[in-house]
């Protein structure tokens, strides 16, 4: 994803379901906020799994072992310091029952500046 210094981005994959007669979104959603300092980039981040029309509420401490499972929601908001050209890698593997998700989410910010970039015509 792309965005500016400051600007939120939001990223998702998931689809509808209908439950208890009302379409609610489920599967997994993170949304980003850069703020550069110098060479170094801080993010804000919110991971939520699971039922995506509960607006960052968890109701479980573990991800689902189904990403489009309704029934719950999974919240990781957290914020993280990259310096410029590496990568920070974010993850919770699953625990030894088998039961939840591992996920990891790997980023790389890159900084650019905006009057070097090619013009849209």
């Amino acid at each position: 994803m792309t965005t500016v210094g400051s600007q939120r981005a939001f990223v998702s994959v998931s689809k509808p379901e209908l439950v208890d007669g009302k379409a609610v979104q489920t599967g997994i959603a993170l949304d980003l906020t850069p703020h550069v300092d110098r060479d170094l980039i801080n993010l804000d981040l919110l991971l939520r799994i699971g039922n995506l029309s509960n607006q960052g509420v968890a109701s479980v401490p573990d991800p689902p072992s189904n990403l489009f499972d309704n029934s719950s929601t999974f919240v990781l908001a957290t914020n993280v310091t990259v310096p410029r050209s590496m990568t920070a890698i974010l993850g919770k593997p699953a625990k030894g029952n088998g039961r939840g998700t591992n996920y990891f989410i790997l980023v790389t910010p890159k900084l650019f500046d905006p009057s070097t970039l090619p013009k849209k015509q």
